[in-house]
């Protein structure tokens, strides 16, 4: 069976004249731009975490979990200092309860800084 006639506009892009030619954007230009939103997200998301730039850890010893909230709990380290720490803060910080003793806490390096306390290990 032998193929019909084609339509007058078979082969055309809706929108397009044979004329037009595609615009394709500068790659360098393109390259930029994402770098550039790139480093904007991730400045907005370390101030959300408290920190600028990578988030380093730092394992805090802790003797006890004193008390705790949805958003942070307070620990007595082994000198007896008492410090609030931010979940948001903490590894895993959803999962400490109170009355846990005799613990190795990963925090940031930033809170760590902010309360004084020593690393270890």
């Amino acid at each position: 069976m032998k193929p019909g006639p084609q339509p007058w506009n078979a082969g055309i892009t809706p929108g397009l004249r044979p004329q037009d030619e595609p615009v394709r954007p500068d790659p360098e230009q393109v390259l930029a731009e994402l770098t550039e939103r790139v480093e904007r997200l991730e400045a907005a998301l370390s101030l959300r975490e408290g920190t600028v730039g990578t988030t380093n850890w730092v394992n805090v010893e802790v003797e006890s979990i004193v008390a705790a909230t949805e958003k942070a709990i307070y620990v007595r380290t082994p000198d007896g200092e008492e410090v609030w720490l931010p979940r948001s803060q903490l590894s895993e910080g959803e999962k400490y309860q109170k009355g846990w003793t005799e613990l190795t806490l990963s925090v940031t390096e930033f809170i760590a800084r902010e309360k004084g306390l020593k690393g270890v290990g």
